[in-house]
Order: structure tokens, then sequence, then C-alpha cells
């Protein structure tokens, strides 16, 4: 619990190092700064210095506190083209205590700080644009569909909300998870108990 974890597939080497006391719900490094991260911890949006050498963190500043309900945390989180963040929020608990529709997603840049996107979120997960950056795709796991919205990266705005796919209707067991594109612009989608 609150640990980040390293690995160097060309040394082999795997670190961890404890931020916190709570869940840590994501780590994306920092373009050009190779020893800095942006961690999701409880509410909040944390720039780590990570001296990876001498595993030890050397400084961790709060960018941002998500305005939400006090009981829950942040879930997945994912940098756009731009470098803006796309994170969302879900209830703290667990399995069938997990409160419906009680998190939101929003979108996080230092100039345009915290922006609500949507609301009634139950578990916020999978994130992902399109190599245009003219669609974005979205999953909260428990309605079991991939959401699709046109997307204005300028603006950093989503609009025009429409289930791109439904795993309930297609018989596939499990609920949509991650979301990733590859380099030819195909969108893989991850099953929680698939």
């Amino acid at each position: 619990v609150g640990k980040i974890h390293m690995y160097t597939p060309a040394t082999k080497r795997a670190i961890s190092i404890k931020t916190w006391d709570g869940t840590t719900s994501f780590i994306i490094p920092v373009r050009d700064r190779s020893d800095h991260f942006v961690v999701g911890e409880k509410l909040n949006v944390t720039l780590i210095h990570w001296d990876v050498e001498n595993n030890k963190i050397v400084s961790k500043q709060v960018l941002a506190t998500m305005p939400d309900k006090p009981t829950n945390r942040l879930n997945d989180g994912k940098c756009d083209s731009s470098g803006r963040l796309w994170l969302g929020t879900m209830s703290d608990a667990r399995g069938k205590d997990i409160k419906t529709g009680a998190g939101s997603f929003y979108s996080y840049s230092k100039n345009e700080g915290v922006k609500l996107q949507l609301k009634n979120i139950t578990i916020s997960n999978g994130i992902a644009q399109s190599l245009d950056n003219k669609k974005f795709w979205y999953v909260d796991s428990r309605k079991f569909t991939v959401d699709e919205f046109d997307f204005n990266m300028d603006k950093g705005e989503i609009k025009n909300m429409r289930t791109l796919f439904d795993v309930k209707k297609h018989d596939i067991p499990g609920a949509p998870d991650g979301l990733t594109t590859d380099a030819d612009g195909n969108l893989w989608v991850a099953l929680f108990g698939g």
C-alpha cells in the first residue's frame, strides 16, 4: 500500500518505495525529467522527485486536490497528447460496498487547473484518445461499456458521449478496465474478471 515501483529492463533492476499510507492510483513520468513523477494519492495529484539511483524521495509537492467527496479516492489517470492529465474518482470501498455514482471524472493542467468533466461515475477507469486527437474513450467499469466522445484537445473538452462497445450485449465476461491505443490506432481494452 502506498508504494511506487520501477523496473529497468536493461539492468533488470526493480525498486520500490513507499510514498504515503494509502492507495497509490497511478504514476506517470514527467516529460524531460527522468526523476520526477506525477502520482495519484487519495484525492491529490502529487509531484514526486524520486532519486532512483539511491532509492529515496527527495521532495513531494501537491499540485492539485480534486474537489470530491472525502470518502472518495482517485482510481486511474492518464495524460493526453498535450500533457493534460485526465483522472477519475470512486468511493474508497471494495466490491459490493463501492457506492454507485459517487465518483467524478476530471482533467487537470497547470494552466487550466482542475476541470470537472463528468459526474455520477462509479468506477473511473480506462482513458484513451485517437491518434488524430478527435475521439476520446473512457470507461466507468460498472457501466460495462467503453464510451466514446468527440474530443477538442485544444480546449480540453469531451462532448457527445455515446456507447462504442457494450461487453454485456456481446456476452463477454468481465468489466472494461484499462484502455490504450497502439501505433496503428487500434483501441485495446483490458477486462477485469474476464
